[in-house]
């Protein structure tokens, strides 16, 4: 009886496809989600393409010349108005790490009297002289990321062993809930010319310099899927980043940078975000020097492939 039912049993396995014992292994072994690593499509290859409006107002103090008078960009030179400015960016994440590339190139203009007496490189400006004066700022940036602590996913530490949450899986396999705390560093080139003409004396004169400045800092990136909640919302992120580095090109100069931002994933291809964004120098060469930045609201979108 024991040689028939052995018999009759290897009959039925034979009769199985693959499939088919698959499905009875899973069933078998349900409870092992918990302990087995769970799919990340989150943690793939990803690629994007971000274009946004930032709406900057220059602040600060020019030095123009080594007997220069140190004017107000904004209150004597009244070069504060607001002023639409191009930026985009491109980032690829894997994982624990992004790298990226971003750029802007800012201009603003005015005409005004001078308010009182000074000396703009080889200009003397006499109080009520109607001045021309100008500003322009364009850079480029390269950053390296890595995330070095994230509480809610697998791996906590780029270094630990896998721990998932199928509590924190959402339809798909992503997170429900990513929470990364960054290590970046990198590198920006920034350009800067201040030009002023006396249009009643009809004299001219600018400083003009290039800066390249190494920087490192961190920030914090915080992804909330959204489905449950909204439905025509796929998920919410909040990204923090600052940065601070020595300038070279000239004398002892600094960059300081800061960029906060809400995204809105409509799909998870599509984003739209605001935030905020700060660019904040002190620059000197050539016996000049110009000490003060860019800052303002920023609203762009973006394309994730």
């Amino acid at each position: 009886m024991r040689g028939h039912m052995t018999t009759l049993a290897a009959l039925i396995i034979s009769t199985l496809t693959v499939d088919q014992l698959s499905t009875v292994v899973l069933a078998d072994t349900s409870g092992l989600e918990s302990i087995e690593e769970l799919s990340r499509p989150s943690e793939s290859f990803r690629l994007e393409f971000t274009a946004a409006a930032w709406l900057p107002r220059l602040v600060g103090d020019i030095t123009v010349g080594p007997a220069g008078t140190e004017f107000d960009v904004d209150n004597d030179l009244q070069l504060d108005s607001v002023e639409p400015t191009f930026t985009g960016e491109i980032k690829g994440t894997w994982n624990w790490i992004e790298a990226s590339i971003s750029g802007f190139a800012f201009s603003t203009s005015s005409t005004v009297t001078a308010p009182t007496a000074g000396r703009f490189g080889t200009i003397n400006v006499n109080a009520g002289n109607r001045l021309d004066s100008s500003a322009d700022m364009w850079s480029v940036a390269g950053t390296c990321s890595v995330a070095i602590y994230r509480p809610f996913a697998d791996h906590r530490f780029p270094w630990s062993g896998s721990d998932p949450d199928p509590a924190n899986t959402r339809p798909g396999g992503g997170y429900r809930a990513d929470l990364k705390l960054m290590l970046s560093g990198g590198f920006r080139y920034v350009h800067f010319r201040q030009q002023l003409t006396d249009l009643t004396l009809s004299r001219s004169d600018e400083f003009e310099h290039g800066w390249f400045a190494v920087n490192a800092g961190g920030g914090i990136q915080l992804d909330i899927w959204m489905k449950d909640q909204l439905p025509f919302i796929d998920r919410f992120s909040l990204d923090v980043n600052t940065m601070l580095g020595p300038a070279f090109g000239g004398d002892s100069s600094w960059i300081w940078q800061v960029d906060a931002g809400l995204r809105l994933h409509f799909t998870p291809n599509i984003s739209v975000y605001t935030g905020y964004k700060l660019l904040d120098v002190d620059l000197k060469a050539d016996d000049s020097k110009f000490k003060g930045g860019l800052q303002g609201l920023v609203f762009g979108a973006t394309l994730e492939f």
